[in-house]
């Protein structure tokens, strides 16, 4: 049997999607723009690096169409925006600990790029696609 959710419970769910997306918003402003074209141009990149870093997020947010009709699926958006979101923030953290590596400046930028390139699917697939179904079912 279907239990259906009170008003307290959507109410609880506004705030912690909120709460979730001030941070995300945060998150993203912290590593991205002017902080990635630096990191960048300190491993030595030049201009066609900066233009495929920022390009990377645009060109991989057409995952939001198929991972919007994925999350569907789920009977809770929870179960589905979690795995996400961690490897998300995990494929991020790569951009801190490529500094740290032994390896040439060239290695460093295809470490950032595929970290870059497996943050976005993720993001993309599950988060901003099922955020936004959610935010749909939540406000009445």
């Amino acid at each position: 049997m279907a239990q259906t959710e009170s008003r307290l419970d959507h109410i609880r769910n506004l705030r912690i999607s909120n709460l979730d997306a001030a941070f995300a918003t945060a998150f993203i402003t912290l590593m991205s723009g002017t902080i990635l074209v630096g990191l960048v141009r300190f491993l030595g990149g030049g201009d066609v690096w900066i233009n495929a870093t920022a390009a990377i997020p645009s060109l991989m947010g057409v995952l939001q169409i198929p991972g919007s009709v994925i999350g569907q699926r789920f009977a809770s958006f929870k179960r589905f925006v979690l795995p996400g979101g961690l490897i998300w923030r995990v494929a991020y953290v790569a951009l801190l600990v490529v500094l740290f590596l032994p390896w040439s400046g060239e290695a460093k930028l295809w470490t950032i790029a595929i970290a870059l390139i497996v943050a976005v699917t993720f993001l993309g697939t599950s988060l901003f696609a099922s955020l936004n179904d959610s935010a749909q079912q939540i406000h009445p």
